[in-house]
This record gives structure tokens, C-alpha cells and sequence, in this order.
């Protein structure tokens, strides 16, 4: 295949899939995410709490929130809410991306306390690396 031709095929897959939504399989019983299960986290630094829409519309609902260190925006975001430090996050399942091309995404479905009032009777989500890289002291 011609190199401008194998380029634009290129091109032309990585825009595809990038458009895609990630897909999520449980690994709760799958090390290391298992010994993590139950655990009760906290950061030393304040987080936030973000709504995730997974359709952008004018009537945007909450899909799921994600708690990260991160200040995100975009037009995906329906809200951002602060946590206090030493926010409790009990670590309940575990997901990992099973579509994502770059890197193997994983998250832990938590519940928070206090609850953020946004997320009600919607997922809450950190990411798995939050608790790897020690921005969630886990007992």
C-alpha cells in the first residue's frame, strides 16, 4: 500500500474509534483490583465530583460522575462539585476498558461520604490509577 494511502487509513481508524464510547467489563475478581474491594479511602486533598452526560444534548442528563483530583470541562460535564479533604470513598466493584485504545482504563465503582447530591441514583466512579498512584489512601 502506497504511504499517504496507509497514512490516511490510519488517520481515518484512529478518528473512528476515538469516537466510540469506552465499553466496561467487571474485574472485580481479577487482582490487583480484588484486594482493593472494601476498602475505605480518603485524599489529603480536596476532589471534585464530576457529572458525565453521555450524549451531548441541550437537556443534559448525568450518565455517571467521576470523583478526581482533575478539573475537567467540556460540554460532557453537567456539574463539578467540591469534596472536602478526607472525603470517604469506599471502593464497592471494579471496571476496566475493554475498547480503549491508548491504555486499559480501569475504574472502581465507589460510594461517597457524604454523598454528593448531584449523583443520586446515578454511578460514581474514581479511577483506578487515583488509588495506584496514592492520591487515595486506602484501609
Amino acid at each position: 500500500m502506497h504511504p499517504v494511502a496507509r497514512t490516511l487509513s490510519l488517520l481515518t481508524a484512529a478518528v473512528a474509534l476515538s469516537s466510540c464510547s469506552p465499553k466496561f467489563e467487571d474485574v472485580s475478581n481479577i487482582e490487583p483490583y480484588r484486594s482493593n474491594l472494601g476498602q475505605v479511602c480518603t485524599s489529603s486533598l480536596p476532589l471534585r465530583a464530576h457529572g458525565v452526560t453521555n450524549t451531548v444534548e441541550r437537556e443534559k442528563s448525568t450518565d455517571t460522575v467521576l470523583v478526581s483530583e482533575l478539573r475537567l470541562s467540556g460540554p460532557e460535564i453537567t456539574f463539578a462539585a467540591p469534596l472536602q479533604a478526607q472525603t470517604s470513598i469506599r471502593l464497592d466493584a471494579a471496571q476496566r476498558c475493554t475498547n480503549c485504545i491508548l491504555e486499559a482504563q480501569a475504574r472502581f465503582l465507589v460510594t461517597v461520604s457524604p454523598s454528593v447530591a448531584q449523583a443520586s441514583g446515578v454511578p460514581v466512579y474514581v479511577r483506578a490509577e487515583a488509588v495506584a498512584s496514592g492520591v487515595l489512601q486506602c484501609k
